[in-house]
């Protein structure tokens, strides 16, 4: 009896240890312009989909921002809403945000505290440009590391997504 006690204590505990490890989005974050953000409201009947930037002078990552605006009916047919991360002061990433005009969140990575949960940080000045999907509960449903001027990510996202054949 003492041995299936044990072996059942280990089984919670070692399964309780995974699920306390699972990477989550954080429940709060505050946007360049001081506005709070639950990821419940975020989430709420929608995909939250983080875009990390390398850097704010990124002209690959600028290009693609540029082109999900061009195509955010699209993706609102899926329910995907956007929030970019950028690590720089706040200042620079409110200039990127106003030039590029993509009409949600940009956040600032401070001491890459969220690119860090993720494995996305490159210090002293980077983030490694990705795009990832989060579930209603914080989790990631679905990643795509990396850009270049020769692979953005759009057609791995659009691909997964298949917004066109939504009802």
């Amino acid at each position: 009896m003492r041995f299936l006690i044990s072996i059942s204590l280990s089984f919670i505990i070692s399964n309780t240890n995974l699920v306390a490890s699972e990477k989550l989005f954080p429940n709060y974050i505050t946007d360049v312009d001081g506005n709070e953000l639950s990821f419940s409201s975020l989430a709420e009947n929608k995909t939250v989909c983080l875009i990390t930037l390398k850097s704010i002078n990124c002209p690959t990552c600028l290009e693609q921002l540029k082109r999900f605006k061009e195509k955010i009916t699209q993706f609102q047919k899926c329910n995907l809403t956007f929030v970019v991360l950028a690590y720089a002061d706040n200042r620079s990433i409110k200039a990127l945000a106003e030039k590029v005009d993509f009409p949600f969140p940009f956040i600032q990575d401070v001491d890459f505290m969220i690119s860090k949960s993720f494995n996305l940080d490159k210090p002293p000045f980077e983030l490694r440009p990705a795009i990832i999907l989060f579930n209603g509960d914080r989790t990631i449903k679905w990643k795509k590391i990396g850009r270049s001027n020769q692979y953005f990510s759009d057609q791995a996202i659009e691909d997964y997504l298949d917004c066109d054949n939504w009802i």
